[in-house]
């Protein structure tokens, strides 16, 4: 096999997309992801940065112009916690076909049937961590 699996990251076939909260209760938190995610810009990877606001992805013209033009054939959602929206941008990714990854800050939602329920969409749910994890068995792709 020349390829990798399509359940492996591969930042050189995947549209990234960093969500931030609307309302940034855990600031730490979400600065450390956000210098995390800036050690991506490291590997020339484009990541598109919206904020949850208060409509859901499908009105926010730029973002569901963006999941609809994915040309990528993996779809990246980094975020700090897996909201309502981030499981509904998820879900539109999955309808258009993409390998999706929802990369998490925080080990557990709140709701903690969230993982399972996008695992079971075909989503693959994981920490920041373990997302570094997998680009590095890519060799070069992301420095640990």
């Amino acid at each position: 096999m020349s390829n990798a699996p399509y359940n492996i990251i591969r930042l050189s076939d995947a549209k990234i997309v960093r969500i931030t909260p609307a309302h940034r209760g855990d600031t730490d938190k979400s600065d450390a992801l956000d210098a995390s995610v800036a050690s991506l810009k490291k590997t020339n990877t484009k990541i598109h940065v919206f904020s949850e606001g208060e409509m859901p992805p499908w009105d926010q013209p730029d973002l569901a112009t963006l999941v609809d033009a994915a040309s990528k054939r993996q779809f990246i959602i980094i975020c700090d916690d897996v909201s309502a929206f981030v499981v509904a941008l998820a879900h539109m990714a999955l309808e258009i076909g993409c390998n999706t990854f929802v990369v998490c800050q925080t080990e557990l939602p709140d709701d903690p049937h969230t993982p399972s329920r996008l695992e079971h969409a075909g989503a693959v749910v994981m920490t920041y961590a373990r997302f570094v994890e997998e680009c590095a068995l890519t060799p070069g792709v992301v420095e640990t």
